[in-house]
């Protein structure tokens, strides 16, 4: 099951890069996705029907960032694509390339989508 090219739609809705698995460019606003669980569910005459996938979206923004209008923006577009089975958020603490501490907030979406095949 691919679904990447509708995970990248992201970027057309919030503005924002989107980058599989690993976000490597500048920039303190960013979505990165990566495929948690993969299985093929539902059969029907010995064979597998539909495929579900769970897919964690991270959306990446500066601690003191109102981040709360694009959370409900990727909200929205998930829904549409599946089932969002929960959203997460914290602020992690990073060495960034000058080995400076950073701190960034990070909100994670996770999403059954379910395809037939």
């Amino acid at each position: 099951m691919n679904v990447n090219s509708e995970i990248q739609k992201l970027e057309e809705i919030t503005g924002l890069p989107v980058s599989p698995d690993l976000y490597t460019y500048d920039g303190s606003k960013y979505i990165t996705y990566e495929y948690t669980d993969e299985r093929p569910i539902f059969w029907g005459d010995d064979t597998t029907m539909y495929d579900q996938a769970i897919i964690r979206v991270n959306l990446f923004t500066p601690p003191k960032y109102n981040y709360m209008a694009l959370k409900h923006q990727i909200m929205d577009y998930l829904e549409i694509l599946g089932e969002i089975d929960g959203v997460e958020s914290w602020l992690e603490t990073f060495t960034a390339k000058n080995n400076l501490e950073q701190t960034i907030r990070r909100t994670i979406f996770s999403v059954i989508i379910t395809k037939e095949r």
